[in-house]
């Protein structure tokens, strides 16, 4: 049998890893629960950097109250973790960043049992829609809801290590997007409505895990974009209307449902491609696994 090569060798190596390193309450030691709520006006500000890193437990985000820049609400386990925050604000532009440490900053895998979700507690995110935002936000091992659907969200970038993780954009973003980056170590792994994050750009990584990618939405001009997946199951969902174009890259193993495209100069289109208002390119790589495609009106 021929052997995988370093870099697939490598590639699941971590994502086993990640596997593993799913961790919750710390043997034998009680909870101390604190809550911690902050909330801020638009106040001038008209451009918002946040980047939110968020380890364990509970995690949603979703819009905030008309006049509200941002607010968040945490409970967490003070013997475990402590919140690390920080505001900036000059010409127009705030800069919010928050981080959830492990209390002595040295965090150990080994030293967590059973998951379980509640026994880290929970960060609730909210964000306005009136000041165009550059949100990146990192979550190790979480169970992660975010309701996206008419935040102003200028970028979005969102990685996650071993989670159960949804997104959903169920209404349109009120500003063009130019980059949606979206990776997954091993993850269950949902994002629909992408259409309506009405981006320049997509980027999706997966490692292990199954995937679901729904582009349906309000869609506008043309977008591209590339998809990296390992090992698992990858569902894509386009609205029929939509001129999709995918080209399959080099290390390619995976079946792929090619139902609904026309073979054109080495890629797979759909009929309508030519005569589409809005088009999306898509480069796929993928490992092994299924890529599934379904078309909805």
């Amino acid at each position: 049998m021929r052997s995988a090569s370093p870099a697939r060798r490598s590639f699941v190596a971590v994502a086993a890893a990640l596997l593993l390193a799913t961790p919750p309450a710390l043997a034998g030691q009680s909870a101390e629960w604190f809550e911690l709520s902050s909330r801020r006006q638009t106040d001038g500000v008209e451009f918002l950097e946040a980047d939110i890193e968020y380890g364990f437990g509970r995690l949603e985000v979703g819009p905030a109250e008309a006049g509200l820049l941002y607010q968040f609400d945490l409970r967490y386990d003070a013997r475990r973790f402590e919140p690390v925050r920080s505001w900036n604000a000059a010409d127009g532009i705030g800069q919010l960043a928050f981080q959830l440490h492990s209390e002595d900053g040295n965090f150990e895998f080994g030293d967590f049992e059973d998951v379980d979700s509640d026994e880290f507690g929970s960060l609730s995110l909210k964000l306005g829609s009136e000041v165009p935002t550059n949100l990146s936000l990192g979550v190790m091992a979480a169970e992660a809801r975010l309701h996206l659907g008419g935040l102003a969200l200028s970028r979005f970038v969102f990685r996650t290590g071993a989670s159960e993780a949804s997104i959903d954009f169920d209404e349109p973003n009120p500003v063009r997007m130019d980059r949606l980056e979206l990776a997954a170590g091993a993850a269950d792994f949902r994002a629909t409505g992408l259409g309506n994050a009405r981006f320049d750009r997509i980027e999706f990584v997966g490692a292990v895990g199954d995937v679901r990618l729904d582009f349906r939405g309000a869609w506008e001009g043309t977008a591209e974009g590339e998809i990296r997946v390992g090992l698992g199951s990858l569902q894509l969902t386009f609205p029929r209307a939509l001129g999709v174009r995918i080209e399959k890259q080099r290390g390619f193993l995976t079946s792929f449902d090619s139902a609904g495209f026309d073979l054109v100069e080495g890629a797979y289109q759909t009929p309508n491609w030519e005569s589409a208002a809005s088009r999306l390119t898509l480069s796929i790589r993928a490992g092994l696994g299924e890529i599934d495609v379904d078309f909805v009106d």
